[in-house]
């Protein structure tokens, strides 16, 4: 016979395990699933999950992707990484850059390719899905007057999320890469996989069209008034991924402009959505991007 099951008698034990939790963000990573999962069965979203917590390598640094979503009806993969924003620092604010290379006339919309090759070898590229005249390329943590967590991440949290996330992106390349001696015999010719990071966080998301190219030359400095917010449900942040986190899948090489290589080797667009958003977020990348 089966012992009855005890309860802690210290009360700090269930209190201490349950700011934990909170701390580690397993509450949000699974309430954005069961957000998703409920959404693609009343089928008002393309977007199902394929695995969660799916381990990678990339340059000898292991990691896991908090959870991957497949797109219903086209070779497309999100990349999700959660992120509970720390109390104290939950307003990510966000700019455009006014200048980022010569030539770009538009703003793409960049994800990772993956493609079989006329050689029948794997390769990797870059595929835009659109344009977007609401890109941000610098971010930034505002304190919020809230009390933070002892252990949270402080300033940078942005930049670590995109970080994670790009690294996962890039492991699961390396993943595939590590496949590609048989791929020739699994797939057709003509297939190729769309791979674009999302992070879905807990801070409030805003953005700013204050022009940094006026700031006093003798200073560096901008009219504080200049600088105004407004909140979004998500935004559109282009990040320029470190050589440390980029996986070594072969890509066709030419002799290009640095811009060309910027774009297509290490600009990804990062989708990032604030948690209250998912649904909306969910439906619209469901049918707003290009096919693959």
């Amino acid at each position: 016979m089966a012992e009855p099951r005890q309860s802690s008698k210290d009360p700090q034990v269930p209190s201490g395990f349950g700011k934990i939790l909170n701390r580690h963000g397993y509450g949000l990573q699974y309430s954005i699933l069961k957000v998703a999962e409920e959404l693609y069965e009343r089928q008002r979203s393309a977007w199902a999950l394929e695995v969660a917590e799916f381990p990678v390598m990339v340059k000898g640094v292991g990691t896991r992707i908090d959870f991957i979503l497949r797109h219903r009806s086209r070779n497309q993969l999100l990349i999700a990484e959660c992120k509970r924003a720390n109390p104290a620092l939950a307003n990510w604010c966000f700019v455009t850059a006014p200048f980022v290379r010569s030539g770009r006339a538009s703003e793409d919309l960049f994800a990772e390719l993956i493609y079989i090759a006329g050689n029948l070898s794997l390769q990797s590229g870059v595929k835009s899905l659109g344009y977007t005249s609401e890109a941000y390329h610098l971010a930034f943590e505002i304190k919020t007057g809230a009390e933070g967590d002892y252990d949270g991440s402080g300033r940078g949290a942005v930049e670590e999320a995109a970080t994670q996330v790009c690294r996962g992106l890039n492991g699961l390349v390396e993943y595939y890469g590590t496949q590609q001696h048989t791929a020739h015999k699994q797939l057709p010719s003509n297939w190729e996989m769309v791979l674009s990071p999302v992070i879905f966080t807990t801070a409030k998301l805003w953005v700013s069209n204050v022009d940094l190219s006026l700031a006093a030359i003798g200073t560096g400095e901008i009219d504080p008034n200049s600088a105004e917010l407004v909140s979004k449900p998500y935004v559109i942040y282009q990040y320029h991924m470190s050589p440390g986190i980029k996986h070594q899948l072969r890509s066709s090489w030419e002799l290009r402009p640095l811009g060309e290589v910027l774009d297509v080797d290490y600009v990804r667009t990062i989708h990032i959505v604030n948690a209250n958003s998912v649904s909306e977020w969910l439906k619209f990348a469901s049918n707003t991007w290009r096919d693959s």
